[in-house]
């Protein structure tokens, strides 16, 4: 038994969420270069910085900020994951799960990886290593993917001692999945890999016909051929106890987005809303929905989410600030980017959020304060054309602060 369309349905299943539409609601200055709101790789929480757990997280964030995938895949026990996922594969033999273990193949990690390192390079983003953390008496390593427009993820590692004695991640948390990658994975990769009545019947307490057996092995079929647009229109055709149950529903969300749809991505968050809104796994997943629908307590309730599993960081408020000055909160946006700029100095986008607040605060001397920093902190260029261009910043631009800074 081989990992047939493991990989895809991994990807589509540990694959980043599409970022929340007021992720970036904030007046951006002119002029800023590719990447301008990622943040620095280097790690400012204190941990024991000799143990070899926490050199895993040094050494993976490293990795992904460097494009290698092989490198960052090497801090991954492949078959010690291989077998979390057979035993969350709802396969009750024995000999079904370990052919299951044996059929897997080792690149399959490295080749998520590679997804991962694709996302950060193309949107100039960057992976950055948080802390080692406890849980359940068992050291995880807490990692920040931080994609800019195309979304960000936190990834918890469990680790563990392989056979030599090394330190090596045997699953991982995915935030934006709310559970671990082989939950994630199990369940999937039998649903759309090898369906069978029984396994439905276990899953749905319903039984299916020969029909709707056949069309989830179309769609595992047709996510290994990257269709992903198919996949979604063959899910919508589905009965509707299985098509908007969980598990289905969490492919037809990623499914869409990797498809770009949005109007089948938003129908199928509004149903997942709808039947498991109360479900703090998908708490994180339906964010830009509840952003969309204007449901202010649902959003915020999302970032507490967030900041319960993770902490609070540069970014979670950064993310908060964008969100209050979306809604008028100026005040409270203000506070916030001020807090993330001192949780996260090297956080570029905390200080365009922080420049953006007292801009819709029409709080020019600290606009331009704020615009000196990101020219002495981070190396940028301003130039009084780049902000005259722009009729959102008029108003600054003939503020006598601006004309101080940037003269005619």
């Amino acid at each position: 038994m081989r990992f047939v369309g493991l990989l895809v349905i991994l990807m589509g299943c540990c694959s980043w969420s599409a970022p929340p539409a007021w992720a970036g609601h904030t007046v951006t200055p002119p002029g800023l270069p590719p990447g301008w709101g990622a943040s620095s790789s280097k790690s400012d929480i204190e941990n024991d910085t000799a143990s070899p757990v926490y050199k895993l997280g040094v050494g993976m964030a490293n990795a992904l900020n460097k494009g290698d995938a092989q490198a960052a895949a090497h801090f991954v026990n492949a078959r010690a994951l291989a077998k979390r996922v057979a035993e969350e594969s709802m396969y009750t033999g024995a000999e079904q799960q370990r052919a299951l273990v044996n059929g897997y193949d080792s690149r399959f990690v490295q080749q998520i990886f590679e997804s991962y390192c694709a996302t950060l390079q193309r949107s100039h983003g960057s992976a950055k290593f948080m802390r080692v953390v406890m849980h359940a008496g068992q050291p995880r390593v807490l990692v920040r993917l931080d994609g800019g427009s195309e979304g960000l993820d936190y990834l918890e590692f469990l680790v563990d001692q392989d056979d030599s004695g090394e330190y090596r991640a045997i699953d991982w948390y995915q935030l934006t999945r709310g559970r671990l990658a082989s939950q994630s994975l199990g369940a999937m990769v039998r649903l759309t890999n090898d369906p069978d009545q029984s396994l439905l019947h276990r899953l749905f307490a319903m039984s299916f016909n020969a029909e709707t057996v056949e069309k989830l092995r179309q769609v595992g079929a047709l996510e290994g051929q990257g269709k992903y647009a198919e996949s979604v229109a063959l899910m919508n055709q589905l009965p509707p106890e299985l098509a908007d149950s969980l598990e289905v529903l969490r492919l037809r969300v990623a499914d869409a987005s990797h498809a770009k749809d949005d109007a089948e991505y938003y129908r199928a968050l509004g149903i997942l809303a709808r039947k498991y809104g109360d479900d703090p796994s998908v708490a994180v997943l339906l964010m830009d929905y509840y952003v969309k629908e204007k449901q202010v307590d649902k959003v915020q309730t999302g970032l507490t989410i967030i900041e319960n599993r993770v902490g609070s960081d540069g970014l979670t408020n950064t993310l908060r600030s964008n969100f209050c000055q979306q809604t008028g909160a100026y005040d409270q946006g203000v506070a916030y980017a001020r807090k993330a700029v001192e949780l996260e100095p090297d956080l570029r986008r905390a200080w365009v959020a922080l420049a953006s607040g007292y801009l819709l605060q029409k709080n020019y001397p600290q606009v331009v304060a704020t615009y000196r920093t990101l020219q002495t902190r981070f190396g940028l260029i301003f130039t009084r054309k780049q902000f005259e261009s722009n009729p959102r910043f008029g108003p600054l631009v003939q503020s006598d602060a601006f004309k101080k800074w940037l003269p005619q």
